[in-house]
């Protein structure tokens, strides 16, 4: 029986649901200037558009290149490349717009700490922060 199980056309589909069991927590999209995406209409219809922008995007990247692979380790490999590639499109498209998608256990604490860097910021006017120093704007 376990030869059965192991066989040759068995064993991608081990690699398949191995595969699925790593993918990782939810992910939500928080904002990253600290606003609440959920509390306001007109965030939200926003974030709507956005989202709907990206996926476009991602779905593009998704159509730009073909698997050559017959199937088996090298073809499920050849696809879980491509998904990490499309995820990367959606994430980098979704940051250009101003979100950042971040497990849901911890999407409360990122916005609370994206909302008091933007308030900092604001509060320090017409000053330019760079990693070593802060220097007036010219």
């Amino acid at each position: 029986m376990l030869k059965t199980i192991l066989s040759a056309p068995a064993f991608p589909l081990i690699v398949i649901a191995l595969s699925a069991c790593a993918e990782g927590p939810r992910l939500v999209p928080i904002r990253m200037d600290g606003q609440s995406i959920g509390s306001n209409p007109v965030l939200q219809q926003a974030f709507e558009t956005d989202r709907t922008v990206c996926v476009g995007e991602a779905r593009k990247a998704s159509l730009s290149g073909t698997t050559f692979a017959s199937g088996g380790i090298a073809g499920a490999i050849a696809q879980a490349e491509r998904d990490d590639a499309v995820r990367d499109v959606m994430a980098g498209c979704m940051a250009q717009k101003g979100y950042k998608m971040v497990p849901h256990s911890v999407a409360a604490h990122e916005l609370d700490r994206y909302r008091a860097n933007s308030q900092a910021a604001a509060g320090q006017g017409s000053q330019i922060v760079t990693s070593s120093t802060v220097q007036p704007q010219k």
